[in-house]
């Protein structure tokens, strides 16, 4: 029933959709961690950040415009992340496994706002972190190879496009 949604609504409530369905990730991922092992983190949002900032650094010093790339590289970041952020709070449960999570996703967000992240990448890097405020403007990526006109760009010609190259 998704598939058939970018035929059927128009753009702001598929734009809601996309949202509500990256946030249900993200709460199912609370769910399990929760339900399963009885222990609750306010980490989540950092490994959104990390796959983000990730796929920016990428586009902005690789010229890197595939969106599947862009999703890939985010994927590998933030899990790599999360397996060493979870290594060093494997062990702890209750209240300390909160603090752990939370005081780790508080260090990744002040590197990003203090910008130390972004002087990793010298000048260029720093440049980019005044400019836009510790934020990255990313272009329309092509999706399999396809770019799409910002102008004819809606879910319906995308999937039509896509189902033709295949």
């Amino acid at each position: 029933m998704l598939l058939l949604m970018p035929f059927v609504l128009t753009a702001y409530p598929l734009i809601i959709l996309s949202h509500i369905l990256v946030f249900s990730i993200a709460c199912l991922g609370l769910n399990v961690l929760l339900g399963t092992a009885g222990s609750f983190s306010l980490g989540h949002a950092t490994y959104f950040g990390v796959a983000a900032y990730t796929g920016a650094f990428l586009y902005r010093f690789y010229s890197v415009e595939s969106l599947e790339v862009y999703l890939a590289s985010g994927l590998i970041a933030s899990t790599s992340f999360a397996a060493v952020i979870g290594f060093l709070c494997a062990r702890t449960t209750r209240v300390f496994f909160v603090l752990l999570t939370l005081s780790f996703s508080m260090v990744a967000h002040s590197l990003v706002v203090d910008g130390a992240v972004f002087m990793l990448f010298g000048g260029l890097g720093w440049a980019l972190y005044l400019l836009g405020e510790g934020s990255m403007y990313l272009p329309r990526f092509t999706i399999l190879g396809i770019e799409f006109n910002p102008y004819e760009f809606n879910s319906a010609s995308i999937m039509l496009s896509l189902l033709r190259s295949s």
